[in-house]
């Protein structure tokens, strides 16, 4: 009785979703409620580097690279994803391919999970999901749960009622966490602003998303935010657990890596169109959160086999 009860609840507060892309460009797929599930073919996506506050789930068929983060990876086959809230990611390099996209927002999951132990593995996995996961392959010896079962599962949501679908994607959520074979993609943990602050820290984290390869300095952010700055830079770090200065590099950095999938563009041109007016700065930030210079991390992209 007392889960029914935090499911009913979940239909009310599940049903504020924001996505910096309109739900409106997909085609099909059941958008009605708090869940909100998709089928997408190969033209959908084509999208930004983007993020947005609600968290997604990718399975996807085809060959593609995802840039997750500051991570570029190479997907085949089929594969599923999760990519948690304010994650930046987007596709690049892709062919034939097509897939089933879930996208919910998780605060009642994690409001819930004080009172429902039950829900313990799955905050455990959404907290995972701020650094991206992948479930690679296709499984089925020694008991393990085979990818084939997460299409199953996700197909038929697209025909569920709002109620089903939400049973369904708890159950989905269960599978998930406990599968041994996931792994994370970013070495970095993206913020995931909970409390009772959410809606100004939403606002700032688009803020920043939509301006960062502009001249944003903290002072614009803090008066965006209608705090005095040493009250933001206090607000920022506690409700994200890095620097402000730290994120925006970040948020640069992923995206000089999505342009350096464009071989006609030249590193000088990716790093003023990530937002630096300083090739050095660009080229030691870049090795700072990279590991590499922007240089060798394009011949490792399109060279290593």
């Amino acid at each position: 009785m007392i889960l029914y009860l935090y499911c009913i609840e979940f239909q009310f507060k599940f049903s504020r979703l924001f996505t910096m892309i309109p739900v409106d460009r997909y085609r099909d797929g059941n958008l009605a409620g708090s869940v909100m599930v998709q089928h997408l073919d190969e033209q959908d996506y084509s999208v930004p580097y983007h993020a947005h506050a609600d968290l997604e789930i990718s399975l996807i068929r085809g060959k593609a690279k995802q840039l997750i983060g500051n991570e570029v990876h190479q997907i085949t086959g089929l594969n599923l994803v999760m990519i948690g809230q304010y994650v930046p990611h987007t596709w690049f390099d892709y062919a034939k391919l097509q897939g089933l996209v879930i996208h919910f927002n998780t605060e009642s999951i994690k409001q819930a999970s004080g009172a429902l132990p039950e829900l313990h593995g799955i905050e455990n996995l959404l907290q995972q999901a701020q650094q991206g996961l992948i479930f690679p392959g296709l499984r089925e010896a020694g008991g393990r749960v085979a990818i084939g079962v997460y299409e199953h599962e996700m197909n038929n949501m697209l025909h569920m009622n709002q109620f089903d679908r939400l049973m369904n994607l708890l159950r989905l959520l269960e599978t998930m966490a406990a599968d041994q074979k996931k792994r994370v993609i970013s070495p970095y943990t993206y913020p995931n602003p909970p409390g009772n602050r959410w809606q100004l820290k939403e606002k700032v984290l688009q803020y920043m998303l939509d301006h960062f390869t502009q001249n944003l300095s903290i002072d614009e952010v803090a008066q965006y935010s209608e705090l005095k700055l040493s009250a933001f830079c206090h607000f920022f770090k506690q409700s994200t657990g890095i620097k402000f200065s730290h994120y925006l590099n970040r948020l640069k950095i992923g995206y000089a890596a999505k342009l350096l999938t464009n071989k006609h563009l030249l590193v000088s041109e990716v790093g003023f169109q990530a937002g630096y007016n300083s090739l050095s700065n660009f080229n030691k930030r870049f090795k700072e959160i990279q590991g590499l210079s922007p240089t060798a991390f394009r011949k490792k992209l399109f060279f290593a086999r």
